[in-house]
């Protein structure tokens, strides 16, 4: 079975990812998809994950940890 990325919608219509992303500057956004890109890729490779990449929180849910050269990145 893949791993795949599922994106909330709650159930008032808000996008909570998509709110967050659209905060970021454009090298910022590319960085967060270019690294969830890399964590899928990991996880259909069952290969490990170090912690400073990601964290397993709860079943399926994980904290992505993203740096950028100004700040540090967290998303779920």
């Amino acid at each position: 079975m893949q791993f795949q990325i599922e994106f909330v919608a709650l159930a008032n219509g808000k996008h909570p990812f998509k709110e967050f992303i659209q905060g970021l500057s454009l090298p910022e956004r590319a960085k967060v998809f270019e690294t969830i890109n890399y964590f899928v890729e990991l996880k259909n490779q069952n290969a490990p994950i170090k912690e400073n990449l990601s964290k397993h929180l709860e079943d399926g849910i994980f904290e992505l940890r993203i740096s950028s050269s100004e700040t540090i990145i967290r998303t779920l």
